[in-house]
């Protein structure tokens, strides 16, 4: 059985992983299930030999794994799957270049969540007047803390039992909960 959370801990790991085009063909595989090279290149817009390179990397590291092949115009093809079901990071505060991947997996998802959010706004897909995002900042006692973690989780439940369904629009939710180090 594949492991429900795989988390990656050196800066090597987090930089393979969190690479912008890494974190797409991950999150396709996700929503889609397994897919061959050419298949992803096909559905993210891109040309298969530039994502053969991704898909190798993503399968030494063990987020990928080979289902099996399927038969492709006149030569068979990988199909890949995910590993794990979820994926995080949990970089050591005491590593300087841990750290900095982190930040710059942070920094790719924020990117990945604004080209989804223009192409949104661009092709009309978000009704008048319904909130693209919000951001709050409060002060947050223990058991608030663990509240909003609570309702976090819920909500990862609707996405998880969401993920398969045939019908519906397809959605990105993109969340973080970040202490503030200072006075606001």
């Amino acid at each position: 059985m594949a492991p429900k959370l795989m988390v990656f801990k050196t800066p090597r790991e987090i930089r393979t992983v969190m690479h912008p085009l890494r974190m797409e063909i991950i999150e396709r595989l996700e929503v889609e299930g397994p897919d061959s090279i050419a298949g992803l290149a096909a559905k993210l817009e891109r040309p298969a030999n530039a994502l053969t390179y991704h898909v190798r990397l993503l399968e030494r590291a063990g987020v990928l794994v080979r289902q099996g092949s399927r038969r492709a115009k006149r030569r068979p093809e990988a199909v890949y799957e995910l590993t794990p079901a979820r994926i995080a990071i949990g970089a050591d505060p005491r590593s300087p270049s841990a750290l900095r991947a982190a930040a710059s997996s942070v920094t790719a998802i924020c990117r990945m969540a604004d080209r989804e959010i223009r192409h949104a706004l661009k092709s009309g897909l978000l009704g008048t007047g319904q909130p693209v995002g919000r951001r709050y900042q409060a002060r947050l006692s223990e058991p608030d803390l663990k509240r909003v973690h609570r309702k976090l989780a819920e909500i990862g439940r609707i996405l998880e039992r969401a993920r398969d369904r045939k019908q519906g629009r397809p959605h990105a939710f993109t969340s973080f909960l970040v202490p503030l180090a200072h006075e606001r």
